[in-house]
């Protein structure tokens, strides 16, 4: 069984030893926004919703027939427990914007010596900064904190009470030294914060935690030896499903956010620190990855806003009404801050070119298309870092729509291969899971059997390529900067 906990829902499925889906059930959920930039979800809400998916996935199946269970989750978020292992406050999630001011001290104090060890730049959202905020804003309750972990982590306690956080999810709280392979000491000394709230061993995500608690094997009618297994981040969770374990492919997911991922033989130092670079699920193997903040969301955030009565099947039809570029309308899909390229938590979104002639249709395709633009930003990134980029695999929401990926192909001007998987980080969290009881050798080996790719290839048209590399780079590539110190602007005039 593979439970992958998403900032927008959760899934979890079943299957067998060759990859086929025995069974799978999903939850959507929304995350709170209580203030302008802020971003929380209560983890009573994950598990409610896990309890139910799994309660749903099992009953179609032979639960004496499930051998162990994995997990994939959404990366960076702060989850504080207390001494009895009781949530001290809501998730603070990735997308999180409020520790702007910590992320600001940590540059002036650290500078270079920050990113040198951890790789990657501060930014708000991620677990170090969070935490460092609630030590500056919640006094009260960060001396409340005897245990800090990863969202997905929550999930897992809750199956076998043990704490604790695997190598993938550890590199990407800011609070890792790369090299080390240990938590960064020196870094979290110098900010004042308790180092004894970090799990005290980090674990491939492909050892076993422990097996499930009694009253959960009741609950749910599981074997009681059912074996729980570590799991990890999202993103490679993400490329085991899509069968990634060597260098050469890179995997785009637009999901929530959108991720742009090539697998490395050695960690990438990015002196722009427009990238980050975070551990694989393979020992001596780590990731590069461009993110965007803003992918799917913002299709959602339009459809929720705007068009409250069409479905996305709906909004496909819409979006194919209209020709490449979308009659001079452009979308920049900044919506909450930006990671890549920018590492700006204050820019904001635009809609640029708005005319009379524009209706729905037009806005809707011009949402795809800017979220596609902002990925191929993040490709040629990469491309500038070295990373090899043989074939381009998408996943994610945004491929299940035959719409979106032709507007993908024809923007990056990039053949795309399909998984015959559309879930792939819920897959990648049953390899690991069949690798911790055994039922693999290895993770290759599970890759091997678990994943295969469609025959259908997306290929992009030379034309509609042409054009959007003129929208791309006479407009899409100017937004940004000649717009930045407005969007400062703007964050600083938040109004009443």
């Amino acid at each position: 069984m593979g439970i992958d906990l998403g900032t927008s829902g959760i899934k979890v499925a079943v299957f067998n030893e060759n990859g086929e889906v025995i069974a799978i059930s999903s939850q959507d959920y929304i995350f709170d926004v209580p203030r302008m930039g802020y971003a929380e979800q209560d983890p009573e809400v994950w598990w409610q919703a896990t309890v139910k998916t799994v309660n749903e996935a099992l009953a179609n199946v032979d639960a004496n027939e499930i051998l162990a269970i994995g997990f994939s989750g959404q990366m960076h978020g702060l989850v504080a427990l207390d001494q009895d292992g009781h949530v001290v406050r809501k998730a603070i999630l990735h997308c999180d914007q409020r520790s702007v001011d910590q992320t600001s001290y940590i540059n002036k104090t650290m500078e270079d010596a920050f990113s040198k060890t951890t790789y990657n730049p501060p930014f708000p959202g991620f677990q170090l900064v969070s935490l460092l905020w609630m030590k500056e804003k919640e006094p009260e309750n960060y001396s409340k904190i005897r245990h800090v972990i990863c969202p997905k982590d929550y999930i897992r306690f809750r199956f076998c009470g043990e704490i604790g956080v695997d190598i993938t999810d550890a590199s990407a709280t800011l609070a890792f030294d790369i090299e080390k392979q240990d938590w960064a000491w020196d870094i979290i000394n110098q900010l004042g914060l308790d180092g004894s709230v970090f799990p005290k061993d980090v674990h491939m995500p492909y050892d076993v935690a422990g097996t499930i608690t009694r009253d959960l094997a009741s609950k749910f009618g599981l074997p009681a030896h059912t074996k729980v297994v570590f799991g990890g981040g999202d993103q490679p969770m993400q490329l085991l499903g899509t069968g990634v374990y060597t260098p050469g492919k890179l995997t785009i997911t637009i999901g929530t956010s959108g991720q742009i991922v090539a697998m490395t033989d050695r960690p990438v130092y990015n002196p722009a620190l427009n990238t980050h670079t975070f551990n694989s699920a393979f020992p001596n193997k780590w990731f590069c990855m461009g993110a965007v903040l803003n992918g799917g969301a913002t299709l959602n955030w339009y459809r929720r806003t705007f068009l409250p009565d069409k479905n996305y099947e709906q909004m496909d039809m819409m979006a194919k009404k209209v020709g490449a570029g979308s009659d001079g309308l452009l979308f920049f899909p900044c919506l909450a801050g930006e990671r890549t390229p920018y590492i700006d938590s204050t820019t904001r979104g635009i809609f640029l070119g708005m005319s009379y002639l524009h209706n729905a249709n037009h806005f809707t395709r011009a949402v795809m298309e800017g979220v596609s633009f902002a990925v191929r930003s993040n490709i040629e990134v990469l491309e500038g870092l070295k990373c090899p980029i043989d074939t381009i695999i998408a996943s994610g929401g945004a491929a299940k729509s035959d719409v979106w990926l032709q507007i993908q192909a024809d923007i990056y001007g990039r053949e795309l291969h399909l998984t015959e998987i559309s879930e792939q980080a819920v897959t990648g969290a049953a390899i690991v899971a069949g690798v911790g009881c055994g039922m693999y050798q290895s993770i290759e080996q599970g890759c091997e059997q678990m994943v295969s790719m469609k025959k259908r290839i997306v290929r992009p048209d030379l034309p509609r390529h042409q054009i959007y590399s003129e929208f791309y780079h006479n407009a899409y590539k100017q937004i940004y900067e000649r717009n930045k110190d407005i969007f400062r602007s703007l964050y600083d005039l938040k109004g009443e």
